[in-house]
């Protein structure tokens, strides 16, 4: 980890953030006390996709370098150490290892926000677009808005429950899992006193969908049987049929397989008159088969596992609203057990129906990974090329490849480079890019 101080010459650029060039730590907050300008820290780390993203689409608009160079003292503190620090920035290595430690770095990007004096006032995280980024920054200055003081009235027990939710990301992030519990409680104690009407807002399902364990909650009847209003204010499609199926797990899949030898196949249609007891038979059939694709992974029987994912998509599809959801189950089935990826086990699926199904909804991902990292566009576009080929569309499969390889050159990912350069060769040379059996 180092506070990456920079010569003006290596980090100016023609719009944008200007990061300060000063040497050290205390001479930051030495200079912004002078100035009477607020201290901005971003911290990223050289693998992090969604910190490039920061540095390409909001740090270099003008907009935002216009205020951020007005209003603050901007710092970049890398957290990860690489073969080519030069010396100025090993310098840093023990003030930054502070930083972090004090400051409960543990997710990139982190934004940390000081006040003039130096006294941590605010922080968040994760991609922001620009006019996002700037309401950020706007409640950085404003000491009603800012994490800390709201974390400390909450203390004094003047809770503002409209700022809990944002307090609970703060301490769920920073791995603060006794404050992340007791504002847990404390808000959905709330919540239970408020008319269902009033629940409909997306900082409040969020918080009830976490906390959401069995149906004997006074808040299920949000999701199930009817959950369109919530999926309404969450903006997903299928987000209410996603938490009932997650307390379907907890309260009806769980309990029974977890229990079972494990060479000894659950019951599964037992678990299926068990589950349509309670819901819709949708559910039931929907459920049985994605534990029936974890089962079998977990017993290395790649090939039935991946029959009834295939089965899953067929017949209900997946919320595409979410990454961690629905894509990278897509992509990871589609590599690792169908095209024959995977880092661990033989796979590989040479039925071409399954290889086409594959194909098709790999084409669907690469069309939503522009939505996010440039990182993530790459790997799924990786995987739809290996696809092609494996179907015999050789050329557009080196096409879809070079795509992704540019990609990688932009990031400097050396290892990916030769991945995706070698891949490129072996398809010219008509040879498997996959592993043999």
């Amino acid at each position: 980890m180092y506070l990456h101080a920079q010569s003006t010459s290596e980090i100016k650029s023609v719009s944008g953030i200007q990061w300060s060039n000063e040497v050290s730590w205390e001479a930051v907050k030495a200079k912004a006390k002078i100035e009477n300008k607020y201290i901005f820290i971003d911290c990223f780390t050289t693998w992090c996709g969604p910190c490039k993203k920061m540095d390409r689409e909001v740090f270099e608009i003008d907009s935002v370098g216009d205020y951020m160079n007005q209003h603050f003292v901007c710092i970049k503190l890398q957290m990860d150490r690489t073969k080519s620090d030069y010396d100025k920035i090993k310098s840093w290595y023990s003030d930054a290892d502070q930083i972090a430690k004090q400051y409960e770095v543990t997710y990139y990007p982190t934004f940390l926000f000081f006040s003039p004096e130096g006294q941590i006032v605010h922080r968040a995280g994760s991609f922001n677009p620009p006019a996002e980024f700037l309401a950020i920054v706007n409640k950085a200055m404003n000491q009603k808005e800012q994490y800390y003081s709201l974390l400390a009235e909450y203390e004094k027990g003047k809770v503002d429950y409209n700022a809990i939710p944002y307090l609970i990301k703060v301490a769920e992030r920073t791995n603060n899992k006794g404050l992340e519990q007791r504002l847990r409680n404390d808000y959905l104690s709330y919540l239970s006193t408020l008319k269902e009407k009033d629940l409909y807002s997306s900082d409040k399902i969020d918080v009830i969908a976490e906390a959401l364990q069995g149906t004997s909650s006074i808040f299920f009847k949000l999701f199930y049987p009817n959950g369109e209003k919530v999926d309404r204010v969450m903006r997903q499609n299928g987000f209410a049929r996603r938490i009932t199926d997650s307390v379907i797990a907890r309260q009806y899949i769980n309990p029974i397989i977890n229990v079972k030898q494990i060479n000894q196949e659950p019951d599964w249609q037992s678990l299926s008159d068990i589950i349509k007891a309670h819901f819709d038979a949708s559910y039931a059939e929907r459920n049985i088969l994605w534990n029936k694709v974890r089962w079998y992974e977990n017993q290395g029987n790649i090939s039935q596992s991946t029959k009834c994912f295939v089965d899953l998509v067929k017949i209900n599809g997946l919320d595409t609203s979410s990454l961690d959801f629905s894509d990278a189950w897509l992509n990871y089935f589609a590599y690792n057990n169908i095209f024959g990826g995977h880092p661990f086990v033989e796979a590989g699926i040479d039925d071409t129906e399954i290889v086409d199904n594959a194909i098709n909804w790999m084409k669907s991902t690469v069309r939503r990974s522009a939505n996010y990292s440039l990182g993530w566009q790459a790997m799924a576009i990786d995987t739809y090329a290996m696809l092609l080929y494996k179907r015999g569309r050789k050329e557009e499969a080196i096409a879809w490849e070079n795509k992704a390889l540019n990609i990688v050159k932009s990031l400097n990912e050396q290892e990916d480079v030769k991945e995706f350069t070698d891949k490129i060769a072996n398809m010219k040379k008509n040879e498997p890019t996959w592993r043999s059996k």
